[in-house]
């Protein structure tokens, strides 16, 4: 070929000038997420290896001109300017292992094609706390139960020792 690469080389020699920016695209075509404190997802939320391997990951990125760039992706945690030493951060990965404390956490998902041209993709997740429900209440004989999510899934107990397989089951069934 020459000094030059020889895909600009080609691409100058055709007069072929590309101008337009790749197509970011998120699976699901969803702009947000909202996952749980302490609750892993079954997928990453990185960038996904390739243009038409999209089973458990976030996003891929296509260019008229070169094709599959997705990975070229880079992803970012968005801060804003008041945050200078106090705002959280959350790792993708992270986010995903739910790990990350509830609040609202920004990416920029962010492509080049190789004629430099740029393109950037906002996604936020929100994180939510999970919530428990705790019921204290006395039940004939005087024995006092909590009753709690777990309780009614199928894992109950008493306050006292106790055989009282039949009010699990009573509430339950």
């Amino acid at each position: 070929c020459s000094p030059v690469d020889c895909d600009v080389l080609n691409a100058l020699l055709s007069n072929e000038m590309d101008s337009d920016p790749p197509v970011i695209s998120f699976v699901g075509d969803v702009s947000s997420l909202i996952l749980y404190y302490g609750k892993p997802i079954n997928f990453t939320l990185e960038p996904c290896p390739d243009f038409n391997t999209t089973d458990a990951c976030m996003a891929t990125a296509w260019d008229e001109v070169d094709g599959d760039v997705t990975e070229l992706m880079k992803v970012e945690q968005e801060l804003d300017d008041s945050c200078v030493n106090s705002c959280t951060l959350c790792s993708l990965d992270n986010a995903a292992l739910g790990a990350c404390y509830p609040g609202v956490y920004v990416y920029v998902y962010s492509c080049p094609d190789r004629s430099g041209n740029t393109v950037s993709k906002y996604f936020s997740i929100e994180v939510r706390e999970q919530g428990a429900l705790v019921f204290d209440m006395t039940v004939s004989s005087g024995m006092t139960t909590k009753l709690t999510a777990e309780n009614v899934a199928g894992k109950y107990e008493d306050s006292e020792e106790s055989e009282n397989v039949a009010f699990r089951d009573s509430i339950v069934g």
